[in-house]
């Protein structure tokens, strides 16, 4: 049994009210209101054949995949780095689902991508658009001609949109900077199907793919004043470029945007929004919470935010055919639904119930009710023959209602019933249940906090609430009722726990909150430690990387590191430092501070300090981790000392591109040209000792024993060599 602990938080902390959700007429990511954020309406995806002729047929394709283009209007160029963003971005996601659906208890279900040869790389494919970017980004309109435009222009080029087994996630080269900062043609939309093997799209903006470097998630710094050149040519300015609920960071426009990928995508795979237990970066995908999805990765950087599957959209997407691949396929009939309440109906105990029967011959599996396309319930069916209630909360009494039943059999197929219910009103209505938790992937014996403080009532204020919790997802309460609204609770083995909340009002109508799920770990002793250190010196600008055994990103920072050029003894300022935490606990320390980025010539030290990092457990590392590595410029072949070796790899490269560091692209522009060829000259036959073993009695700089640095004749005094002379 679990051991419980409780606590009373602060009514003030942990109390809110959920703002209505109102449907407007919606610009490019618009505000609808403070809680309930929502992407843009799309119309009903058209039934469309594909390409006669398409570019690109599938090589090596799974019988459900997605598939990832790059749409280039007739004006535009490509990004850089654009395929290396969205294949990372794309095996990012398909490990997010993965973890999600077996945190929900349905197994580690994912779906699969369209890969190159190799069957790991994922495919990205570069398509030309035949239009200029002003007409896919439709100012005029502000931009509701967008998705209709892109799609329509992309089937024309061979992408095989609303294909059967294909789900396309598509990012156009559109948006623009203006001199004011704003930046228009951003983008997000998605849609599909959602039966069997149906089709679906995923649109999105260039705006984002600006933006979704890995490294760049950990990226805490404010972005009002940068300038980052794929955007445009203007420093960004909080609240203009972006809309305030992007949050102020880099790191949260990034986790917003990546956000966004995934929401689309489930788009794509037929399912709707979803916003109970939801607020913006703390909550479902399929809501405002997909902004915190940084929190999935780096919990303990990001201890209040979450982004979540919520149970329900796990519970559609466990029978989907692109969560199924290789499983065999029955049939494709979709199942019938009849029987489903309609009309003037009183709520019972506070609920409006909605009946209906489901049949189909290959089995059912489940059903999910939406109101005003947003899903507020889900119910588990089973057998060929089911007839259930839904009890929900989640109405308006006296007016028309607008509900959707929408079941699944065991293959994936579905059907949708659409009807229409008038609540009778002069009734007592349940609560509107609001649970989440301060954390969602605790560790053995670690303190976790259930809130309900979120609920709300339409007829009682929330502090007249009672509340009863069941922490093992059995459906049997664990808690008496409580007018405290806050848990402290410990587990005390590890595994999947599927947390409810049943709110009770005053005159004593209940409803029950939709499941929240939360892996507990077991309990961790291991100190972390640094198991790679790598300086990539063929990359410019410069960067240090750190692989660390664990996460540590919630402690790490650069007060816990110096960086030391062991040859001038001059320290690198913090301020020239900037230190991201990207995926595989990869630490990446930048200089963009200095010149270019580039580091001075010389011998270096970066020390991590061992108190200062620590994994999400508290267990510090052991002793300071100590790099040394080493820059000279010239220095194709890395022998320490520039020379004519250097020069021969030089002039074997000259006026080539693109080229390396070891090729004789020594500023890092791809070009071996006479910048490079001046770069050696000023440094010809200079030379760096190597570095000595750190000893503790050492009296030399950052205890090196001895360190020499060969500094080369002034220019004026050297014999230039020229590409003439060794051709």
């Amino acid at each position: 049994m679990s051991r419980l602990r409780i606590q009373s938080p602060p009514a003030s902390q942990h109390r809110g009210q959920r703002a209505t959700i109102k449907v407007e007429p919606l610009e490019s990511r618009a505000l609808l209101d403070a809680i309930a954020l929502r992407d843009q309406y799309l119309p009903e995806p058209a039934m469309v054949e594909p390409a006669a002729r398409p570019l690109w047929s599938p090589r090596a394709l799974p019988s459900h995949a997605v598939r990832i283009a790059y749409l280039i209007p007739s004006n535009r160029s490509p990004q850089p780095d654009a395929v290396s963003r969205l294949r990372n971005s794309v095996r990012w996601f398909h490990d997010w689902f993965a973890q999600q659906m077996d945190r929900n208890g349905f197994g580690p279900k994912t779906f699969q991508f369209e890969t190159e040869a190799d069957g790991i790389t994922p495919r990205i494919h570069i398509a030309n658009l035949p239009n200029l970017d002003s007409y896919y980004r439709d100012d005029a309109n502000n931009g509701a001609n967008t998705w209709g435009r892109v799609l329509s222009d992309a089937g024309a080029v061979g992408i095989q949109v609303w294909s059967a087994g294909q789900v396309w996630m598509l990012v156009y080269e559109g948006h623009v900077q203006r001199p004011d900062a704003t930046i228009a043609g951003g983008f997000f939309g998605g849609a599909g199907f959602g039966s069997g093997s149906d089709g679906g799209v995923a649109l999105l903006g260039s705006d984002s793919l600006a933006l979704i470097r890995p490294e760049a998630i950990t990226d805490d710094r404010p972005y009002h004043g940068m300038i980052i050149p794929q955007l445009g040519p203007y420093p960004l300015v909080q609240d203009v470029s972006f809309p305030w609920f992007l949050g102020n960071t880099i790191s949260s426009l990034v986790s917003s945007f990546q956000g966004d990928y995934l929401h689309e995508l489930t788009h794509a795979f037929g399912i709707g929004h979803d916003f109970r237990n939801d607020a913006n970066f703390h909550g479902n995908l399929m809501g405002n919470g997909h902004r915190g999805l940084r929190a999935t990765l780096y919990p303990s950087r990001y201890p209040n935010e979450d982004a979540r599957l919520s149970f329900g959209v796990a519970m559609a997407l466990s029978t989907s055919r692109y969560f199924n691949v290789g499983q065999a396929i029955g049939d494709d009939v979709r199942p019938t639904i009849s029987s489903v309440s309609g009309g003037s109906v009183p709520p019972v105990n506070g609920l409006l119930p909605l009946s209906f029967s489901a049949q189909d011959s290959s089995g059912l599996a489940s059903a999910l009710l939406y109101r005003g396309g947003d899903l507020v319930g889900q119910l588990p069916l089973s057998g060929t023959s089911f007839s259930a209630t839904f009890n929900t909360p989640w109405y308006e009494p006296g007016i028309a209602n607008s509900f959707t039943v929408t079941v699944y059999d065991r293959f994936g197929n579905r059907s949708n019933f659409d009807t229409t219910i008038t609540p009778a009103a002069g009734f007592n209505r349940a609560p509107q249940s609001f649970i989440k938790s301060d954390i969602y992937t605790p560790f053995v014996d670690q303190p976790v906090l259930l809130e309900a403080w979120w609920s709300t009532d339409p007829d009682h204020p929330t502090s007249t609430l009672q509340v009863q919790w069941d922490l093992d997802g059995d459906g049997v309460f664990d808690t008496t009722a409580d007018p405290d609204l806050g848990l402290s609770i410990d587990f005390d083995t590890p595994g999947v726990r599927m947390i409810r909340a049943r709110l009770i009002d005053p005159p004593g109508a209940q409803s029950v909150s939709e499941p929240i799920a939360l892996r507990v770990l077991s309990a961790d002793t291991i100190p972390p430690q640094v198991l790679a250190s790598e300086f990539p010196f063929e990359l410019g600008p410069h960067r240090v990387n750190f692989t660390f055994s664990e996460e540590v990103a919630g402690s790490i920072g650069l007060e816990d590191l110096t960086v030391q050029n062991l040859t001038s003894g001059a320290m690198v300022p913090a301020s020239a430092m900037l230190l991201s935490y990207g995926p595989g606990q990869l630490a990446t320390l930048r200089f963009p501070g200095l010149d270019r980025g580039i580091l001075p010539d010389g011998n270096y030290r970066v020390r991590i300090a061992a108190a200062g990092v620590n994994d999400r457990a508290g267990n510090p590392m052991v002793a300071d981790h100590i790099f040394d590595f080493f820059h000279l410029c010239g220095d194709a072949n890395r022998d320490r000392a520039v020379n004519q070796l250097d020069l021969d790899v030089l002039a074997l490269n000259w006026q080539q591109s693109p080229r390396t560091f070891t090729q004789g692209d020594f500023n890092y522009d791809t070009r071996v040209d006479a910048r490079d060829l001046l770069i050696l000259a000023g440094r010809w036959l200079g030379s760096l000792a190597s570095l000595l073993p750190e000893r503790p009695d050492s009296s030399g700089p950052a205890g090196l024993q001895e360190i020499d640095y060969f500094l080369p004749r002034p220019v004026e005094q050297v014999d230039l060599p020229t590409i003439a002379d060794v051709l």
